[in-house]
């Protein structure tokens, strides 16, 4: 629902929240590194449980001088346990959490685009050591002429206590093991011309068993992007890797 000048709301299932925005956010020429691959990525996840049954709000973008504009969104989630809610229904009680909030900030201008994303999730149940869930990011991208530089830091703590964390040689279900994910992106795309681009994107997660006994692993995702365009005919590859899937 568009306000105008007093910006616009989106609700609805099957919708990504405010998180969503920020999947894999620095520039490609195509997909995403993670795009692909069985093991789900740490900025591919964040915000998951703002999804479905979510309220959004997106302010008007300001002008704050200079070429540059802020923007700020909020969105707010009465069940944060992200279960898709039939029309007529009503959303399964989650065991876990209750109602979370979520807010998000863009500036662009000037070839700048970057962003911050926060958002914090109600636990309702758990042991007495166990936190609300918190998911972070911010992201950088630059262009310059025919060239993007992107940069971007995701961050995911779903609150569970450490002395249930993942094993070293075990299988990391990304947002979902106790823990911290954390994720570190670089890219670059730039168009060699008119109609064709090239992308290469590195992306590293990480994972902290916050725990002396359990050691950190990084799972480490790179991929190179073609994308070419004729008219109203276009054709894209991708070639990505992997290394240490699930950081076992």
């Amino acid at each position: 629902m568009t306000k105008g000048g007093a910006g616009s709301i989106a609700v609805g299932n099957g919708w990504g929240g405010l998180g969503a925005g920020f999947d894999a956010a620095t520039p490609t020429a195509y997909e995403e590194a993670h795009d692909g691959f069985a093991t789900a990525s740490t900025l591919d996840s964040l915000g998951t449980l703002m999804d479905d049954g979510g309220i959004m709000y997106y302010a008007p973008s300001v002008d704050v001088g200079s070429g540059m504009s802020i923007g700020v969104e909020l969105g707010y989630s009465p069940k944060g346990n992200d279960t898709y809610v039939a029309d007529g229904g009503t959303a399964g009680i989650s065991t876990s959490y209750s109602s979370g909030r979520e807010a998000a900030v863009r500036i662009k201008g000037n070839g700048l685009n970057a962003g911050v994303y926060a958002s914090e999730v109600e636990r309702e149940t758990g042991s007495t050591t166990d936190s609300d869930p918190l998911d972070a990011s911010f992201f950088v991208n630059y262009t310059m002429g025919s060239v993007s530089l992107g940069y971007q830091k995701g961050y995911i703590d779903r609150g569970a206590d450490s002395a249930a964390a993942t094993a070293t040689t075990s299988v990391k279900a990304i947002a979902a093991n106790a823990g911290i994910f954390e994720a570190e992106q670089m890219s670059i795309a730039f168009n060699l011309n008119d109609n064709m681009t090239v992308s290469y994107t590195d992306q590293e997660d990480t994972y902290d068993g916050q725990s002396s006994t359990i050691n950190d692993s990084t799972m480490d995702t790179t991929s190179l992007n073609l994308a070419c365009t004729v008219g109203t005919r276009s054709v894209a590859i991708v070639s990505s890797e992997q290394d240490n899937p699930s950081g076992t």
